[in-house]
């Protein structure tokens, strides 16, 4: 069966788009527009530091702030919700929406504010007086592939998400090791094979809130 043969009102048929002149026009609707009766607005404090001990929290400033509704630590939001699921055959550690403990990145979340109005909850979020016991941060893959001293999780002995496999073999979707002499056969046996280094980012590519 094809395309071809089983034509319809959408399947194979060229489309004329219709939302296209709202959108262009600054008439689409996406959940920033969104304002509800009684809404409330929430904002985060971040971690300036790429890897830390969290000392001490302080959130009476911003609590005293007329309209500050509430304030949520990740120790707070630890006791009342678990770990979030990491979708992965392979072993990984314990991941919280905020961190109740320590930080292991630049921007990680330490605390949640819920006020009557978003400029409102991010001045309150600034206001949270963060102390942070600063630790050596890992930056570099292949320093830490290479055993660098210092583990972001202290129930793993080094930083390897991924264990590499061993010379011929793979490492398949299911964690097992595959066979891929296969393909070391064919690099060995092609006329030209080029080899190249290159650096990058690391990205995420997310689209737009599509509409």
């Amino acid at each position: 069966m094809t395309m071809a043969a089983t034509p319809g009102q959408l399947v194979g048929q060229r489309v004329r788009r219709r939302e296209d002149p709202r959108l262009v026009q600054g008439h689409g609707t996406y959940v920033d527009d969104v304002k509800l009766p009684g809404m409330l607005h929430l904002a985060f404090r971040r971690s300036d530091v790429a890897h830390g001990i969290i000392r001490s929290i302080d959130t009476s400033a911003a609590e005293a702030m007329d309209g500050v509704e509430a304030i949520y630590t990740g120790a707070q939001i630890a006791e009342m919700v678990p770990p979030m699921p990491v979708a992965t055959p392979f072993p990984a550690p314990d991941h919280h929406s905020v961190a109740p403990e320590r930080v292991r990145y630049v921007g990680e979340p330490i605390a949640v504010v819920v006020a009557t109005d978003r400029y409102l909850a991010a001045d309150a979020a600034d206001a949270i007086e963060v102390d942070i016991e600063e630790l050596p941060a890992v930056i570099d893959p292949e320093r830490a592939m290479a055993g660098e001293p210092t583990t972001i999780y202290d129930d793993f002995e080094n930083n390897l998400a991924v264990p590499l496999a061993p010379a011929g073999t793979g490492v398949g979707a299911d964690g097992s090791i595959e066979d891929n002499s296969a393909l070391d056969e064919a690099f060995e046996n092609a006329d030209v094979v080029i080899s190249q280094r290159m650096m990058n980012q690391r990205l995420v590519p997310n689209a737009m809130e599509p509409r």
